[in-house]
């Protein structure tokens, strides 16, 4: 009795699992544009945002996590009082399905707003309080304390607008739909999709357990910044610290007899290899081993075949 009490009464078991989804996928998706943005937009290089070593960006999880709650409250409480908002083929279950209305810019105007002050919030804790820059807008005009400027809370809004009208009710309802297959909501005759949840709880406990490291060098890196009184770039730090570790791992190279050095170097090689990055380039038929020279003046691959010919008539 006790346990079919708790299993009807789903409504915090349902909206928990739902949040834990969209904060997953909206980490995993933030890092994606991140890593896109950076590379072809801003620094036009491959960087590891953010401060996790992960494939994910708190940041924007709890981005998500509060756009989809505005607008499930908005729905639900305009609902209650006869204000029809965007609910296509009724997907919220209010009962009444609804097109687009103007009454949508009030969501949506204050979605935007919220993603620009948790925006200002995070930076403020970082600068203010680690003396870490993860983000930078100080080229931008307009801009406050380089942490958030006009132009990307105008791409907030366009974001807000987006996740409302093209996301957000059809994620909304496929998302309750398999929470609520999985803590079996329909039918109580089977038993619970455990499997799932226990995925999702390896998930999280990779994150967790991520971001608890990280957090331990971003606290070190605090402390330099408190030291030498400044505020550090987070991503120009590590470049350092990679640039560094290189040129330091290159004067021990040089210091080594020649035929330890060529033994590390084969070493290092076949480690290489068996990295996933070198094994996704392998498998989209990249040849990681290609240089340079590889390629003709119209940028087409060469042979291996012809490299070796043209060196032996050199």
């Amino acid at each position: 009795m006790v346990l079919d009490e708790v299993l009807h009464d789903y409504t915090v078991y349902k909206y928990v699992l739902l949040y834990m989804y969209l904060f997953l996928a909206g980490s995993i998706s933030g890092y994606i544009i991140e890593v896109l943005y950076r590379r072809f937009v801003s620094v036009k290089r491959w960087v590891n945002p953010g401060f996790n070593k992960g494939p994910w960006i708190p940041l924007y999880g709890c981005g998500v996590v509060v756009m989809s709650a505005i607008t499930t409250s908005f729905v639900s409480l305009f609902h209650s009082n006869g204000i029809a908002l965007y609910n296509p083929y009724d997907l919220y279950g209010t009962g009444v399905g609804s097109g687009p209305t103007p009454y949508d810019l009030i969501p949506i105007l204050i979605m935007g707003v919220g993603m620009t002050l948790l925006e200002l919030v995070a930076g403020l804790i970082f600068v203010k309080g680690f003396k870490v820059r993860l983000w930078d807008y100080s080229n931008d005009k307009h801009n406050f304390m380089g942490i958030i400027c006009p132009l990307f809370s105008v791409i907030w809004i366009l974001v807000a607008i987006l996740f409302y009208y093209c996301l957000s009710p059809f994620i909304t309802h496929k998302a309750q739909q398999d929470v609520a297959s999985i803590l079996m909501l329909n039918d109580y005759g089977g038993f619970p999709k455990v499997h799932i949840i226990l995925i999702l709880g390896i998930v999280y406990g990779f994150l967790i357990y991520d971001f608890v490291q990280s957090m331990g060098l971003f606290g070190r890196v605090s402390k330099i910044a408190k030291k030498i009184g400044g505020i550090i770039h987070y991503d120009e730090f590590n470049d350092d610290r990679a640039r560094f570790n290189h040129e330091a791992l290159s004067q021990i190279d040089q210091m080594l007899p020649d035929k330890l050095r060529e033994a590390l170097e084969k070493l290092r090689a076949r480690d290489q290899k068996k990295t996933i990055s070198y094994r996704i380039r392998r498998f989209l038929y990249i040849d990681p081993d290609k240089k340079d020279n590889n390629f003709d003046e119209q940028g087409r691959p060469i042979s291996d075949e012809k490299i070796e010919k043209d060196d032996k008539k050199q």
